[in-house]
Formats: C-alpha cells, structure tokens, sequence
C-alpha cells in the first residue's frame, strides 16, 4: 500500500507545520500492515517523526523535509528510554526522524532532509585548531547556549533490518544519521553536506551495530564522515558489540576526522573499507579508543584497503596510554598529500599489537597556517612515528618531502628498533 502524505492534510510549501499529517500517514500506514508513505515534491516543514515497523518513509524527487526551528516541535527528552543529550558539546536531546525499536524499516528517496542547522548555529566562526589537524576553518557551536540545539537529526535505535537509501541530508545541528544498537543496516548512494566548521555535524555514526554495509556514499561534512564506536551504555541490550561493518565506494571529507573508530567500552571488530577517496580531511584514519583519559573500545580485525586523499592534515592516527587492545589491523594501498604521515603510539607493553602498513605513498608538504609552540608539541617531532607496538610491519611505504619541509620536524621518523620494514623510503 501507498499513502500520500498529502492525503493526510500536508501542505507544501513551508509555511504549515506537517508534523501531524506525516506521522498520521505513517501510522495508518503500520496499522495496514505496512507499505510505503510518499512524500511529494515540495517543502514540508516539520518536528520529530517517528517512524514505524515494515513502513518505508520515501521522498520523491524534489521533495524537502525542513527541520521546524521551535524546539517545542520536537521529541520529549523522555520520549524514549535510550534517548540523551550531550551539554557540554551543546547540542540536546531532540531529534527530527526516530525509529526506535523498528523492524524492516526504510528511509529512501531523492528528496532532500534539512536540519535547519543554520538556525541552531552561533554566527560567529571561531578560530581553533585542535592538535594542529581538525577545525582549521574555524569552529562553531550552537547560538542557544541554555536550550542548545537538536540532537541527532535521524536516529534508528535498536531496529532491526534498516535501510537509507539515496537521500541527500543537510544543515544538520548534529551528527546526520546514527544507527544505535542496530542489526543488519543498509545505507547506500547518501548525499551528506555540512559546513567544515560546524561542531559534531558527523556523517554517519555506527554505534554497536552488527551487520551495516555502508557504499556510494558523498560526505562532506564539519566533524566525523564516518564513526564506528562501541558506545551500548544507553541501550536495553548490553550484550552488544559493533561488528561486520562493510564500507566501500565512498568520497569522503571532513574538518575533523573522516573515518574515527572508537569511543565507548564494547568492542569493534571485523571492520573491511575499501575504494575510499578523501578530498580533504584534518585525521584520516583516527584509531580513538580512549576517550577521557581511561582505557576504551577495544579494536581488532580491521583493514583498510584502497584510500587516496587529496589533503590530509595526519593520516593515520593510533594512541593509546591506558591499555586498550587494538590487534590485527592492516592499513594497505595509502596515497595523498599529507602534513604529518603515521603516528602510531602505545605506553602501555602489549596492548597494541598485530599492525601491518603496506604500499603507502605519501607527499610531505608545509603547513599552510603558522604553527606555535603548543602546536608543535601537540603534533610531536616525528611525522613518520610508531612506538610500542608489537609485531609492527611496513612493507612499501615512501615518503617524499623537500629538504625544507623535514627540516621542520626535529626527529623526523621514530620507528621501533623490532619493527619489521621491508622496502620503504623516508626522508630524515
């Protein structure tokens, strides 16, 4: 079955609030069995949906859902038991699209899903570069300082076969779409658009979800393109980890990290990435499994294979200081323009180990915004640095630099003396 959203008394063009004639679609349309709820071409004005089990929200080409700017017209704080904010990055518990505890449910279409970030936003671009790499066009956070701004624009929480298929999502406050304790999730051909400066606009954030396959993807966006983390504390069910994720076919961008893996205590494992290109990016592979200052998500079975970038700030990133596991990953067929290469750090014997980096070719180049002593320190003295870590091999991987450009580094490449290296090529 097919039901119009129109049928239900919405009214294009952005004037109407449609909260009600969506969701009164979306519920005939479950209590019928389930089907498909269209939304026609125009610009619909909107608060939370929620969506509902075997039914498909489907936006037809040249369709747009606008985030109401009434705070009023969104999600109770309550409205859902593993519901949370977050104060202290300014954005709320308040969502646009919510599916939770779904089963076969979809989100697709051409259409357009606008969060209506630039009313949620302070004005004012703050310079801030955090450890040199992220934010380097500047940082922005929210205008409302006391009720801040929406959450996750589209959440599916604990659902159970989901798919987002072909939207394009913008102008989100916060991270665009999070699949949260979800199993066997598809998310394919999504078009995603954020400032550069906007704070904790992430792409897509997989948070212990088992089987997500995630291709044909565009993200260009103000913080992470692409989250896997191992956060279950929220969810009914605790037995959880993020596991069998498959990412491929995607260009990816952000000012912060493109790909972050971590955040969270539950662990994350079996991760494939392929086919992966990176215009630009401030870390593009960031391994952040501690988070605060205590041991995190564990890592294992991850490999990365095919990423070009055009210009990276660092692009690989591992530290751990408190002894999270993070084993058998393998980073292969690197290339791009990079200001720092590889840092791969542990203090802790033994918690990083089974690394393998193979044919990664990288050009070292200036740094194109000045960088002060803070700066310096945060990044460290080596742009080729692995330290700690057990069973490490590097086989083909070259860097090239200009004299000028190693000179600005004071200990240009720290390699552990055990450290199997086969074939590689970088300037001291």
């Amino acid at each position: 079955m097919t039901y119009s959203i129109i049928d239900f008394g919405a009214a294009a063009g952005g004037e109407t609030l449609c909260t009600a004639a969506i969701q009164a679609a979306i519920d005939a349309c479950a209590a019928a069995g389930g089907g498909r709820v269209v939304v026609p071409a125009g610009l619909y004005r909107t608060g939370t949906i929620f969506l509902r089990s075997h039914v498909e929200l489907h936006l037809q080409h040249g369709a747009r859902l606008k985030a109401s700017t009434n705070l009023d017209d969104y999600n109770a704080d309550d409205a859902y038991p593993q519901n949370s904010g977050c104060a202290n990055e300014g954005w709320n518990a308040k969502h646009l699209i919510l599916a939770i505890e779904c089963e076969d449910v979809a989100l697709t279409g051409t259409g357009t899903i606008d969060g209506s970030g630039e009313t949620f936003f302070a004005d004012e671009v703050k310079p801030l570069r955090f450890g040199m790499y992220a934010w380097r066009k500047g940082f922005l956070r929210e205008r409302d300082t006391v009720n801040l701004r929406p959450g996750q624009m589209i959440c599916f929480i604990e659902c159970r076969g989901v798919t987002v298929r072909d939207l394009t999502l913008t102008a989100s406050p916060c991270w665009c779409c999070f699949f949260h304790g979800c199993d066997d999730v598809q998310a394919r051909g999504l078009r995603i658009f954020n400032p550069p400066y906007a704070a904790n606009t992430d792409g897509l954030d997989i948070d212990t979800c088992r089987r997500v396959t995630v291709s044909d993807c565009i993200i260009d966006t103000g913080d992470d393109a692409i989250a896997i983390r191992g956060s279950a504390r929220r969810l009914k069910d605790k037995n959880r980890c993020c596991e069998h994720i498959v990412i491929t076919n995607c260009v990816l961008s952000s000012a912060s990290s493109v790909f972050r893996i971590g955040v969270g205590t539950f662990p994350i494992r079996h991760v494939r990435v392929s086919n992966i290109t990176i215009p630009y990016g401030g870390i593009g592979v960031n391994f952040c499994v501690e988070w605060g200052g205590v041991a995190g998500t564990p890592v294992e079975d991850v490999h990365f294979d095919g990423v070009s970038a055009g210009e990276v700030g660092l692009m690989t990133e591992v530290y751990v200081a408190h002894g999270t596991p993070v084993r058998h990953v393998t980073l292969s067929h690197f290339s791009g323009n990079v200001l720092s290469a590889v840092k791969l750090l542990c203090k802790t014997p033994g918690a990083v180990s089974d690394f393998a980096l193979s044919d990664m070719d990288f050009k070292l180049h200036h740094d194109t915004l000045s960088c002060g002593d803070d700066c310096a320190e945060t990044r460290g003295p080596s742009y080729m640095r692995c330290e700690g870590i057990e069973r490490l091999r590097l086989t083909d991987c070259r860097v090239e630099a200009e004299p000028d450009v190693i000179a600005e580094w004071p200990d240009p490449v720290r390699i552990d003396e055990n450290a199997r290296l086969e074939r590689c090529s970088f300037p001291r």
